[in-house]
This record gives structure tokens, sequence and C-alpha cells, in this order.
């Protein structure tokens, strides 16, 4: 503020917002504040400047009074307090006294004594997210620092950061904001808007030159609007007297907009302070290095979100969920996933605002194999597998497989088997997957392999009640689709059965059926018991007998072996002792079961060793 200034009265520009807490009587938040010189303060319509874009020649904005301060000293460095919501300024009386205002009922009040130098002055102020106090101060001979103050708002207020900046084409002359959108702070000097981030270094520099609109490019009051936008109240004249326009200009670009409007011919506003709050809501934003990728896929999240954020919430939409503002976040499984940003606002601002949600989709992308399931054969049997959407597979293990580079090779395994598979598919995307191949024995029956029944009998021929059977022919049984048909007897039969268990294997035996009409007997006349397991026993197979008794004397008459089981046989031996080759002789004695007879029989054996 310019050192000729009496009366400060404070004026107010609106933009739009609702939620208001700094005045009861009003549905806005956002307002452009500033000093100028005497008149009556006022409010710039927000519905009006939100309407407006580029130069709209004839459209003046309205200037609606607040209050007046009282009169005398010099007033500047106009800063509005994002934490409480009060306005705080500079009265220079002195020293650098700072001074707090309720913007609802314009209540000034003492704070404190700012850091004041031999010949230093300062005439800009603004407040950071943190509710830190910023100002510049100026020497004779264009030397300018940069000061930061905290504790502000219970006073007094303490220095905290004093930099010596450089590259202003001059002292400041013009207004100092801060961006919270970029968190930088931007001084509006003379014909040039420069920025600088709060640890004193120059970033950006918009200007000079900007005389498109053929004015005097004088620019005064500044601050950052709710859209991130410089807006500069510009003293000028352009032939028709002064004349105060407002300009916008875009950080981003480093250009003007142009002059959004002028305000009122002779309107003294003269001020080159000017203040507004953060009020707007925030905007949650995300970006990602790409939004589809292979399996497992890590997009590179990116928070882009403006406003006062306090807390990040991620939703992947996989079952997890992070705090971090850039997450690290990788997706292991292929499909379609929705990623959810939810950013809430810092608490105690000076505005009421909700939490802001931002939604991004993102695919992961990996071969669907479509891998034929896990399946059991029967031990012996083939088994076709399949994968498919992919230009390359390996199957492991090999063997067992005709191919094991094919989608669709054959498997024949002897014994259970898990076969993993490796694909790549076009866009060089892997997967795995696997099959498991559980390999089933035939069932096991203990089927005799003969019985014998007498003619007009019958036998129950037994099995597992476990499995299916089927018996071919079913001539002479009362089922043949049973585990235990009877066999009513009428000829010899050899059947083959069939039996299939629960895993669908089988078997197939061949039992054979004699029919007993009369006793049969079979006596060999040698044996060869030299331990070749190949007739080293003398038997007499009897068919239709019982009550067997079987003895084998020598050419004298002496007992050697005498049995009743037919099975055992005689070995050549008697007690270890082996007999010596020659002549030997046999008596079989049993009764015909068909008929009762008894059946004696003698005659001579060789051995032969």
């Amino acid at each position: 503020m310019k050192s000729q200034l009496q009366l400060a009265i404070l004026f107010v520009i609106f933009f739009i917002h609702h939620d208001a807490v700094l005045s009861q009587n009003n549905n806005y938040c956002e307002n452009l504040y500033f000093f100028r010189d005497g008149g009556t303060p006022g409010i710039i319509d927000a519905t009006v400047l939100s309407s407006i874009t580029g130069y709209q020649d004839g459209e003046q904005l309205t200037v609606t009074d607040l209050c007046t301060l009282p009169a005398g000293n010099n007033k500047n460095g106009l800063a509005a307090n994002p934490v409480d919501g009060n306005l705080y300024y500079q009265r220079i009386l002195g020293a650098n006294d700072l001074r707090r205002i309720n913007p609802n009922n314009c209540t000034d009040t003492y704070i404190g004594e700012l850091w004041n130098a031999l010949g230093w002055t300062s005439n800009t102020g603004c407040f950071d997210h943190l509710g830190r106090y910023w100002c510049i101060r100026k020497q004779p001979g264009n030397v300018s620092r940069l000061l930061c103050y905290n504790n502000i708002i219970s006073g007094p207020p303490n220095l905290l950061y004093n930099y010596n900046i450089t590259g202003l084409l001059d002292a400041p002359n013009g207004d100092l904001s801060y961006n919270f959108k970029d968190c930088l702070l931007y001084i509006a000097n003379n014909d040039t808007v420069q920025a600088f981030d709060t640890m004193g270094n120059k970033v950006l520099s918009i200007g000079p030159g900007l005389n498109e609109y053929n004015i005097t490019t004088n620019y005064g009051g500044m601050t950052v609007g709710i859209d991130g936008h410089l807006y500069v109240m510009n003293n000028a004249e352009n032939g028709t007297g002064n004349q105060s326009y407002l300009i916008r200009f875009n950080t981003d670009l480093m250009v003007s907009e142009g002059i959004i409007d002028s305000i009122l011919p002779g309107a003294n506003l003269s001020s080159s302070d000017m203040a507004s709050f953060p009020c707007s809501n925030i905007d949650a934003n995300f970006g990602v290095s790409t939004n589809s990728g292979c399996a497992p896929f890590s997009p590179n999240l990116i928070d882009s979100s403006i406003g006062l954020i306090s807390n990040w919430y991620w939703d992947f939409g996989d079952g997890h969920t992070d705090s971090a503002r850039n997450p690290n976040h990788t997706y292991a499984s292929s499909g379609n996933y929705t990623i959810r940003l939810i950013a809430t606002p810092l608490p105690n601002t000076c505005y009421t605002i909700e939490p802001d949600t931002f939604w991004l989709d993102v695919e992961v992308l990996s071969p669907d194999i479509n891998i034929t399931n896990d399946t059991s054969i029967c031990i012996g049997n083939s088994l076709l597998l399949n994968a498919e959407d992919a230009t390359h597979y390996i199957w492991s293990p090999s063997k067992g497989l005709d191919d094991p580079t094919s989608p669709t090779p054959t498997a024949s395994p002897n014994k259970t088997t898990l076969y993993k598979l490796s694909v790549i598919d076009s866009l060089f995307c892997t997967a795995k997957d696997s099959v498991l191949i559980t390999v089933n024995n035939p069932p096991l029956v203990d089927f005799p392999q003969s019985i014998s029944v007498n003619s007009g009998g019958n036998v129950t021929i037994e099995g597992d009640a476990s499995h299916d059977y089927l018996w071919n022919p079913g001539i002479w049984l009362n089922d043949s689709t049973i585990y235990n048909p009877t066999f009513t007897a009428g000829e010899s039969q050899i059947y083959s059965v069939t039996v299939t268990d629960s895993n669908g294997c089988s078997s197939t035996y061949n039992i054979n059926v004699i029919v007993i009409k009369e006793a049969m007997l079979y006596i060999p006349n040698a044996f060869t018991p030299n331990g070749d397991d190949l007739n080293d026993h003398f038997r007499i197979n009897a068919t239709g007998t019982s009550n067997e008794i079987l003895r084998i004397y020598d050419r004298s008459g002496t007992l050697l072996y005498q049995t009743s089981n037919l099975s055992q046989g005689w070995n050549g031996k008697k007690d270890n002792i082996l007999y010596a080759n020659g002549s030997y002789v046999y008596h079989f004695t049993a009764k015909a079961t068909i008929d009762g007879s008894i059946i004696d029989k003698k005659g001579l054996i060789e051995l032969v060793r």
C-alpha cells in the first residue's frame, strides 16, 4: 500500500461457493478482498464474475461496501488466513504492526509487531495452508527479503524464515499471494508476476510487456483464485481517465488470459493489496503411468488432487486399500479394476467442504489359459489336455506327454502327475497354471480261477460289493449284474466278469465253473524235483472227490510220504533227505461225492532229478 493512503476501506469480489463460514449473512466464502483509497467498500458479484470469460468490454463488475476501517496510518500486507477465517494486515505506525480483521463485523485487533530493521518497509502479505504469514520487506537499494511468521492466531508473531530473494526487477511495489494448488508464492511487481517457492527460490516469471490491451500495465493488488489463476488489479489510463481492470493469468501457461472486466472509472482502486480465502471444494484426482499392463501390474499412481487435503484413501478394487499420497500397488491377477481415491480436506480451515472422490479404471492383462480342469484317468488310458489364447506353451514335466510345446498335448501318465503350464501371449504377457491328473489303478477282486459243483447242485460266486459287475454269458446265473450271483449246475461254463469301480476303472476276470457228473482224476507218471519250480512236486488233481489220502512208498514197501491236502504234493524228500532217482509207488484213496463210492488207485511214479 502506498504511503499516502489515509483511509482504507475494505472491498470484496465474490467467487461462487457455498457452505460459507465467514459471514452468516452471505452465501459466499470465496471473495476477493482489497483496500482502496477512500470511498465506500464493496463487493463484486460472484455470479457475474463466474460467467465471464476473456475480455468483456462494457460489463462492469459490481462493487459493494463492507465496512470502513479507522482512518490514518499506512495499511498494507492484506492477507486471508484459511485457518481461522480472519483477515490480517500491517499498519505502519513507527513499527510494523500486524492486525486482525473479523470480516463479519470488521473488529480490528492488534496481534503484535513484525520484524522492523532500520530502513526496511513492507507492503505485501499472504497466508499459506499452515496459517503462516508471509510478507516481502524492502530496503532502499532494491534489496528484498521474504519473511515468514508463525504463531499468528495467538500472537505475538514469531519470525520463522528470513530469505534474501533475488530476481525481482525492482523492489516489489505490488502484492504477494500464496497459491494453494502449487504451494508457490506469487509477487506482483510492476508489470511482472513472479513466483517463488517457500525456500525463497524463484520458480517462474510472467511478463513483462503484457500490453496487448492498450493499457499501461501497472499491476496492483493480486491474489490466487479458487481455480489456481492469478487475479491482478490493474490501475491504468486508456484515454478515458483512471480505470481499474481485473486481469486473469494462467499460471500453467504463464500468459495473460485477458481482462475480466473494468471495475468503475474513478473508483480510486489504487491499492496494491488484495486477498482471498481458498474456500473451493477440494478436487480429488490422480493419474497413472498407463491404465493397462500385464499381470503382475503396477499402475504407478500419481496423485494430482487439488486443495487442502489431509488424508488420501485408496481402494484398488481388489480388496486392498492404502492411505499414502502416492501409493505403490501391484495387481496379481488379470481383470478390470476400478481405483477409487477419496480425498479428505484439512480440518480447521475457514470453510466446510466434503471429501471428494475420483475413479479411474485399469485393465490388468494376462493370457486366459482356459486350461483343462483337474481330472482323473485309469492307468493305461490317455487324456487330451487343452489350453487357449496364447502363442507359446511349455508343459512340464514332459514325461507322459506326446508334445510338451503344444496347446493340446496328449497325456498318458503312469502315475498321478501335476502338469504345470507356462504361456506367453501376443502382448508378451505371461501366465502360469497347472492341471492335476490322478491315475487310478483298476479294481482288484479275489476270484478263484475255477469252482467245482456237482451236477444238479448250485454255488455262489462271491465278489466285492463296492463295485459294479457284468457277467458274460449270463447263462446258469440268477443275475448277471450283481457281485454274488448263484450258479445252478447245468453244464460247465467259463465266465468273463467285468468289474468297474467308482472311478470308472475296470478289470476283467475269467472263472471256470466245472459241473461234476463223475469223479475225475489226473495222475502224472513222473516229476522232476530239481528246484527249478517246474514240476517239482508230485500231485494228483481230483475233481468230484472227498476224503482224499495220498501215500508214497519205496520199492520195499516203506512209507515215505502221506497227505490229505492234495495241493501240497510230494517233493521227493523226507526230513530233508533227498531220495534218489527211480521208481516209487503211490497209493490214492478217496470217496466220490456224486454217489459215495470208494476210489482206490495204485501205480508207479518216476522221480527224475
